[in-house]
C-alpha cells in the first residue's frame, strides 16, 4: 500500500476504510503476541511515514510501532536505516516517533559497517532532520562520518545530496561532518553528467545549495551544474524550493556576473511563479520547512 501511495497509484475511498481498518487490527494484534520481527516492524515504520493521510487511526498505529521497536535490541542495518529516516519523516505528523531515536542511535556503532550508501545517507540525513526534536541524535554523527568515505563512489546523487544537505546543517554542531564534503563534492562532479530526473532537478540544486552554505565555491562544477539545469524543460520542471535555492545560491556565492544568462532564465522562473524575495531568502534554510510543491 504505502509503494503504490508512493507512486501515486493508491486510490483512497470509503469503500476501501473498513479494509484498511482490518489490516491496522491485525498488524496490531501482531504486534501486541510479539509475532514481529525488527525488520518487520522497521518495515512498518517505513511504511507508515508514507501514509499518514490514508490510514486510519494512523498515529495509533505510529506509538504500536513506536512501542515494539523500543523493545527491539539488535536491528541491522537496512532495519536502523529505514527506521531513522521514518522516524525523521514522520516527526512533525506523529511527534511520539522521536521516543525510539535514543534506541536506534545506540544501535549504529554496531552496524555502521554493514550500511550500504542509502541506510548511511538516509541515517545522516536523519540526524540532520532531527537535531532539534531529538538532540540524542548527533552522538550518531561521527561515527556515521567515518563511515562515509568507504562508500563515496557507490552514492547516487540522492545519497550525495543527502550527506552534503547534513552537512550544511550540522557542521557548526558537529564539526567532523566536515571532513566528508571535499570528497563528496568532487564526486558530485564526476558523476553530474549522468543525473536525469529527480536526481538531475532535485538531488543537484541541492548539491548546489548545500556547497552555498558551506561557503564552496567550484566554478567548474558549477557551470557543467548550471549548463544541465538551464534547458528550458528542465528549467520548469524545477521545484519551487529548487528554483529559489539555486537564486540565494548564485547570489551568495558572487556569481551573477560568471552565469547572467542562468541568473536570469532562474528569475523568470520566479516571475512565472509569482514567487517573491522573501522566498529566496527562506529558501536558505533548506527544503526540510520549505512546504514546496512540485511546479506543473
Amino acid at each position: 500500500i504505502a509503494k503504490w501511495q508512493k507512486q501515486g497509484e493508491l486510490q483512497v475511498s470509503g469503500k476501501n476504510e473498513p479494509l484498511l481498518c482490518r489490516l491496522n487490527d491485525r498488524v496490531q494484534s501482531l504486534m501486541a503476541n510479539g509475532q514481529l520481527d525488527a525488520r518487520k516492524l522497521s518495515n512498518i515504520l517505513w511504511s507508515l511515514a508514507h501514509l499518514p493521510d490514508v490510514l486510519p487511526n494512523f498515529l495509533q498505529m505510529v506509538r504500536a510501532t513506536v512501542t515494539q521497536i523500543s523493545k527491539k535490541k539488535q536491528m541491522n542495518a537496512q532495519d536502523v536505516g529505514n527506521s531513522l529516516w521514518a522516524a525523521a519523516t514522520l516527526r512533525e505528523t506523529a511527534p511520539d516517533v522521536v521516543k525510539i531515536v535514543p534506541t536506534l542511535v545506540a544501535q549504529v556503532p554496531s552496524t555502521v559497517k554493514e550500511m550500504n550508501p542509502q541506510n548511511l545517507s538516509n541515517s545522516l540525513w536523519a540526524a540532520a532532520t532531527l537535531r532539534e526534536a531529538s538532540p540524542a541524535v548527533l552522538k550518531m554523527v561521527p561515527t556515521l562520518v567515518a563511515q562515509v568515505p568507504f562508500n563515496i563512489k557507490e552514492m547516487n546523487p540522492q545519497n550525495m545530496a543527502n550527506c552534503l544537505s547534513a552537512a550544511a546543517y550540522l557542521h557548526e554542531l558537529v564539526p567532523d561532518v566536515l571532513k566528508i564534503v571535499p570528497a563528496l563534492v568532487d564526486q558530485a562532479a564526476v558523476s553530474m553528467k549522468d543525473m536525469k530526473g529527480d536526481h538531475l532537478r532535485i538531488s543537484l540544486p541541492t548539491i548546489i545549495w548545500a556547497c552555498a552554505r558551506l561557503e564552496i565555491r567550484k566554478d567548474d562544477m558549477f557551470a557543467e551544474a548550471f549548463e544541465l539545469l538551464g534547458s528550458k524543460k528542465t528549467c520548469s520542471s524545477l521545484t519551487n524550493w529548487s528554483v529559489c535555492a539555486l537564486v540565494w545560491s548564485i547570489e551568495t556565492l558572487d556569481l551573477k556576473n560568471r552565469f547572467m544568462e542562468f541568473h536570469q532564465k532562474l528569475k523568470k522562473e520566479l516571475q512565472k511563479r509569482h514567487l517573491s524575495k522573501a522566498n529566496v531568502q527562506r529558501s536558505q534554510n533548506g527544503p526540510m520547512n520549505f512546504r514546496d510543491r512540485i511546479h506543473p
